[in-house]
Formats: C-alpha cells, structure tokens, sequence
C-alpha cells in the first residue's frame, strides 16, 4: 500500500456509510480498552436487525444472493480498514518526525507536535481495534448460522486475529510513550540489537536518522 498524505480534517473524517459506530460508551470496554464480548454481540445483533448483515434463512434460501451481500460486506469492511490504516500508518510517520525533530530542538512546539501525534495515532489504533473486533463479530455469527461461506469467512476471520494481535502490541507501546519516551527506548532498542548489522549503515546517515529509520522498519514489520 504507498504512502499517502492527508490534512489534520482528513485524517479525523470517519470512513462514510461505515459499520463502526460514531461512538462507544466507556462502560462497553475491559481494562485494556478492547471491546467487550457483550458489547460485540449486541452491536453484531443490531447489524443484523438493520439488515446490514444477510442472514441466510429457511423461508429465503437464496445462497447465491447470500454469498453477494456476505461478498460486498468483506469488501466494503476491507475499505473501511483501509481507509483508518492508511491514516494510521501516515500519522506514525508524522510521530517519529516529530519525535525526532523533539530531540533536535526540545521546543514547546516539538513537545506539542508529538503529544498530537500520539493522541491522533491511539484514536486510530482504538478505530482499527474496534473495527477488527466488529468483523470477528460478524464472521463468527455468520460460521455459527451458516455453513454456506466457511472457507471464505475463516480465512477472514484469521486475518483479522493476526491484526488484531499487531495491534494490540503497538497499542501498548503508544498507551505508555509519554511523549515519545517509550518509541525512543523502542528505537534505541532496535538499533542497538541490529547495529552489528548496519555498520556501513551507520556511515551513510546520522545516528538519529538510523534509529528513526530503525523503528520505522520495526513497527512497519509489526504491522504487516
């Protein structure tokens, strides 16, 4: 996926005529901030009820027209991650600047540009937990009502675990950064264990450029 740029109204629009909520009351949320089952079942129920999740019943048993609106819902769910993670991976970017513009010139203004990022960046983060959740949600009503798609929304289902577990690392590390600290130790960390690795690296660039490119490379790992 190539990089995009986007103004602070674009990356705070929410994706049109999505399936996440405009919002989602504190009390629905565990310790972590994950959503509950609770709160996943009911919303999924909800879904249904509005008719934005086929059901494949006994009195209309049409697989094929079935399969069309489980189709256009995997698809239309894939742009609306898309959507929140091309903003999310773009304001990452934007945090390791700033952060690394913060250990260049310690300035009220650096200090602010990374306290933004990292609110912008866990807003997201939540958006594309929610969002993953939601989707388990659905795939496994639909495997526990149907057995018309099981390939298909198991491997889905799969997918969406395995981001699920990426993300839940990075939303630890963004939760504790306070103020880039943690992303800093991250990078340093990072950089310290490849160094033996980089060295004609370490020639080309300054060292603040190789640990920014050094967590870059690992988040982008942790991600994909």
């Amino acid at each position: 996926m190539s990089a995009q740029s986007f103004t602070n109204l674009e990356l705070d629009a929410p994706f049109p005529d999505g399936i996440l909520p405009d919002s989602i009351d504190a009390s629905n949320r565990d310790s972590s901030g994950l959503l509950t089952d609770a709160y996943v079942k009911s919303f999924v129920a909800s879904l249904k009820t509005r008719g934005i999740i086929p059901v494949l019943s006994t009195i209309n048993n049409n697989e094929h027209v079935y399969r069309s609106k489980v189709d256009t819902l995997l698809k239309s769910s894939k742009k609306e991650y898309d959507h929140y993670y091309t903003r999310y991976v773009f304001v990452l970017n934007a945090l390791f600047t700033a952060i690394r513009d913060q250990y260049t010139v310690n300035s009220s203004e650096n200090q602010s540009k990374v306290s933004n990022s990292n609110r912008r960046l866990l807003n997201l983060n939540t958006k594309l937990n929610d969002l993953i959740q939601i989707m388990q949600g659905i795939t496994n009503d639909m495997l526990e009502t149907s057995n018309a798609m099981d390939a298909e929304l198991s491997e889905f289902q799969k997918n969406m675990a395995e981001k699920k577990e990426k993300l839940k690392y990075q939303t630890d590390i963004i939760k504790s950064s306070q103020g880039g600290a943690r992303l800093s130790k991250e990078m340093v960390k990072y950089t310290e264990e490849n160094a033996r690795y980089t060295d004609n690296l370490l020639k080309m660039y300054s060292f603040l450029n190789v640990v920014a490119l050094g967590l870059l490379i690992y988040i982008y790992r942790a991600a994909n």
